[in-house]
């Protein structure tokens, strides 16, 4: 099955990116499989002629399958934005995709169209607007053309009705509003947005000295939902909910749903909650957790619902490679250090945590080179600050969730703690605009090209097969007498 999702995200690539390209990866991809005997199996026994086929056509379906669902997407996206821009003015209908950002002329926010997708849209800073409202607009659409990807924008708009949200994600909404309020009216200005964001993510509210902080830092993905959200939710309900083993996958599944339609359905926290759900389901069956699968059942569950995710959505790009990064990339990183300092002794305990640490945020940052990059930016400095900073947020998540119950109950009493923690966070923001300024901490960089990026990850793969095969992780199987 592994086999087959990988064939598809070829076929993703080799829609977009061009027949011969998408075939050269699914050669890499052969040469990987055969090289190192990954195999659905187990393994894969190159003298075994009808495995080899069987191979060959996994593949071949996989490519076709990916091909197939890009071209039949892309067409009906294409027909549908070439009929409503030879329409001139259009009245248009649509539910905002995320909150308002901030621009030099006012808000820059992304209408979801049901035919055609998000369109930009650029609104007075006086207009109110949160994400899950549905908006009526009137204007032009056209198209814009940023880094080889084309947006849509409308071009004057004007907006003649808002709306709030409607039915099950629309209640969501709501209360996601609700807690973004509640938030910002207990600790004040960009403390509150970050409490926000590190708890239902977005940057609604943060100055754009903060942001520009974090991002310079390579800090920016703290403001995302991601894995560790999804892995504590589920703890917690664990602990609190019984629930028989067998349906903990139905209680937690609708948990989860809630969940990502509480913070948006953003790319990292719906990643993480397929992951999240796979896992719990597995548990339920009985069956061992093979991480590797998962993964790849998230992303092909994502990008089959829409294949310009691959290649254009940096949020997903972002969460799915930083996860391969921990999964892979972290192990063999660990070992450059001597096997001694790695366990965690009496003596020892800290300094295995610092080693572990370092080697997560090293792997990370190998594996994300090529979409860090792709922002222009490189912050060199994110070695360092991911060591410094990213501790402090679980303290941070866990007195933000304490201080917004408490406020229920004595909301005096959490007034004043709101205020008090929001003391150490501006020390926080201080601290990260301190290694923002620093005169090497990131650099300006172009681009990678698509071939550039093939090559990264190719070399990648290779060098964590080969520590793989020199630790005895891949099964090499036996040759048949």
């Amino acid at each position: 099955m592994g086999t087959f999702f990988i064939a598809f995200f070829c076929g993703v690539v080799g829609w977009y990116e061009g027949i011969t390209f998408g075939i050269f990866v699914v050669a890499l991809v052969v040469f990987f499989l055969i090289r190192y005997r990954w195999f659905d199996d187990g393994g894969l026994d190159i003298w075994t002629k009808k495995r080899v086929v069987y191979l060959f056509l996994v593949i071949l379906f996989g490519f076709f399958c990916g091909f197939a669902r890009s071209g039949w997407v892309e067409t009906r996206h294409v027909d549908a934005v070439r009929e409503i821009v030879s329409r001139g003015v259009v009245d248009l209908e649509g539910s905002l995709s995320n909150d308002p950002r901030a621009a030099s002329f006012g808000q820059r926010v992304a209408v979801d169209i049901d035919t055609i997708g998000d369109v930009e849209i650029a609104v007075p800073n006086e207009v109110e607007l949160w994400r899950g409202d549905v908006v009526r607009i009137r204007g032009k659409i056209v198209e814009d053309v940023r880094y080889g990807v084309t947006y849509l924008k409308m071009q004057p708009v004007k907006i003649l009705s808002v709306s709030g949200p409607m039915g099950f994600f629309g209640a969501l909404a709501s209360t996601r509003r609700y807690f973004v309020v509640r938030m910002q009216t207990l600790f004040p200005e960009s403390v509150g947005a970050f409490m926000v964001g590190i708890l239902a993510g977005g940057e609604r509210g943060l100055s754009a000295e903060v942001k520009g902080d974090f991002r310079r830092t390579g800090l920016s993905h703290i403001l995302a939902v991601s894995g560790y959200n999804v892995s504590l939710l589920l703890t917690l309900g664990v602990a609190v909910i019984p629930v028989r083993r067998k349906w903990r996958f139905a209680v937690f599944g609708f948990l989860l749903l809630v969940f990502i339609g509480f913070v948006g359905f953003q790319a990292s926290a719906v990643r993480a909650a397929i992951m999240g759900f796979l896992g719990v389901w597995a548990a339920s069956l009985g069956r061992v957790k093979d991480m590797s699968l998962v993964l790849l059942w998230s992303g092909f569950v994502m990008v089959l619902y829409d294949p310009s995710m691959l290649l254009f959505d940096k949020g997903f790009q972002l969460s799915f490679f930083a996860t391969v990064g921990v999964m892979y990339v972290s192990p063999v990183v660990m070992r450059w250090f001597p096997k001694s300092l790695n366990k965690e002794t009496d003596t020892g305990h800290a300094g295995a945590c610092l080693i572990e640490s370092f080697a997560g945020t090293l792997a990370v940052y190998i594996a994300l080179l090529p979409v860090t990059m792709s922002f222009g930016k490189l912050p060199l400095i994110g070695l360092v600050t991911n060591l410094l900073f990213v501790w402090f947020i679980p303290i941070a998540m866990m007195i933000g969730s304490g201080v917004f119950v408490l406020s229920f109950l004595v909301y005096p009493l959490a007034f004043a703690m709101a205020r008090f923690v929001s003391m150490f966070v501006s020390w926080y923001f201080a601290s990260i605009h301190f290694f923002s300024w620093l005169p090497f901490s990131v650099f300006d960089v172009p681009p990678m090209s698509k071939y550039v990026v093939v090559g990264h990850y190719v070399l990648l793969t290779w060098w964590i097969c080969r520590s793989e095969c020199a630790a005895g992780s891949i099964i090499t199987p036996q040759h048949p007498s």
